[in-house]
C-alpha cells in the first residue's frame, strides 16, 4: 500500500469514528445520569484513540517509506480501539 492510499483510508476511517463519536454524544446528553457516567470511558477511550489517530496521519505524511508499514499498523490498531470503544459506548446507550 502506498502513502497516499494509507492516507486515503486511514482519514475515512477517521471521518466515520468521528461522526459515529459525535452522535453519540448527542444521543447521551439525553440519557439518564447513571448510562451517561457509566459510557463516559468509553467515550474518552475513542476520542483519545481518533487524536491519535489524527497526529498519525501527520507522521505517515512525513515519514520514509521503510516506516509507512509501522505506521498502517498502528492506526489500524487505533481506528480497531476507536471502533471498538464507540460500540461499547453504543451498547451503553442500549443502541
Amino acid at each position: 500500500m502506498n502513502r497516499e492510499e494509507l492516507m486515503r483510508q486511514a482519514r475515512q476511517r477517521l471521518e466515520l469514528i468521528q461522526q459515529d463519536i459525535e452522535k453519540l454524544e448527542k444521543r447521551a446528553q439525553h440519557a439518564s445520569e447513571d448510562v451517561r457516567a457509566s459510557a463516559e470511558a468509553q467515550l474518552k477511550r475513542a476520542r483519545e484513540s481518533a487524536d491519535e489517530m489524527r497526529d498519525r496521519l501527520g507522521e505517515i505524511q512525513e515519514a520514509a517509506e521503510e516506516r509507512l508499514h509501522e505506521l498502517r499498523d498502528r492506526v489500524e490498531q487505533l481506528g480497531d480501539s476507536a471502533r471498538d470503544a464507540v460500540d461499547r459506548f453504543k451498547q451503553k446507550l442500549g443502541l
